[in-house]
């Protein structure tokens, strides 16, 4: 994949318009200044979860180098979306490699899809797993997630396996 955000915090041009303007979105690697929009954007997309437990899971993670988490602002410092990126050396569905950048999770603000702030992200996600000796990246989602799936399919992602997952108590 190309990453034209070869820089971390570079500005780039965005095909969104509102009113004739073209919105200018920055990527950024995570550190502790995002954490709030970071936290606030993960409640969204998992919302059975709470802002306090979100956090405390992640909050370790900021300044660790198995994990590239990468968040997205207009020019106005408005957050649109993140991505979070490890490094998974156990088995990934379908991948022939290893290590594997996985996308644990990406999310876009509803009023900022369609506009290449997810592709960017994913295209800045596919960077630090390339700076990390990774040549392939994996992800899931759940299987009636239509708009994920269509998401990975355009962006190039290969359909590994389809799962149904137990448990049972003992």
């Amino acid at each position: 994949m190309h990453c034209p955000d070869k820089i971390r915090g570079q500005r780039r041009k965005l095909p969104r318009v509102a009113g004739g303007i073209r919105t200018v979105y920055r990527i950024e690697r995570i550190g502790n200044k995002h954490v709030t929009d970071w936290t606030d954007m993960m409640l969204e997309l998992w919302e059975d979860n709470s802002h306090e437990i979100l956090k405390a899971e992640h909050v370790n993670l900021v300044n660790d180098e198995r994990f590239g988490n990468f968040i997205c602002y207009e020019d106005n410092d408005e957050a649109a979306g993140f991505i979070n990126m490890s490094l998974r050396s156990d088995y990934v569905e379908g991948a022939e490699t290893s290590p594997v950048g996985y996308v644990e999770g990406i999310y876009v603000k509803s009023e900022h899809r369609r506009t290449g702030v997810g592709r960017s992200l994913l295209e800045r996600g596919a960077q630090w797993a390339r700076q990390k000796g990774c040549t392939q990246i994996g992800a899931d989602c759940s299987i009636d997630n239509a708009l994920s799936q269509g998401f990975l399919s355009g962006a190039g992602f290969r359909e590994a396996e389809r799962v149904v997952c137990y448990i049972m108590d003992c």
